[in-house]
Order: C-alpha cells, then structure tokens, then sequence
C-alpha cells in the first residue's frame, strides 16, 4: 500500500486492522517527514513514496521469499 498521508489513520492502519487476525504480510509507504511546499515529483522522493521506492520495496520483498 502506498499513500501519501500519514500512517496514522491513512489506508495502511486501516487495512491491518481489517486484517487483524489473517495471516499475510501487508507493506506500505507513506508520509513519514515533516511537511514541506515542493514539485509533485520532488516530494513523492523526498517522502521515500515516488516510483523508485516502490521499486526498492518490491525488490526486498521479493528476495525475502526466495
């Protein structure tokens, strides 16, 4: 799950909750620094949520099941 809000209260605690209980691993990213003003593409890096870190995510998940 990627977002861009925060993690509490935002789609990734939301979705835990609905599984609590059921085995499966759930990852997300969200919005962990301090708000700033800044291109679209600019802040999407700076929050660790654009295509690269979804990209690094999806590689160390995947090297974690082999």
């Amino acid at each position: 799950i990627v977002e861009d809000h925060g993690l509490a209260g935002g789609m990734i605690e939301a979705v835990r909750s609905g599984l609590e209980g059921v085995e499966c691993p759930i990852y997300g990213l969200s919005v962990d620094e301090m708000p700033r003003s800044g291109k679209p593409d600019e802040l999407l890096e700076f929050e660790g949520i654009n295509a690269a870190a979804i990209k690094d995510l999806i590689l160390s998940i995947s090297e974690l099941e082999e």
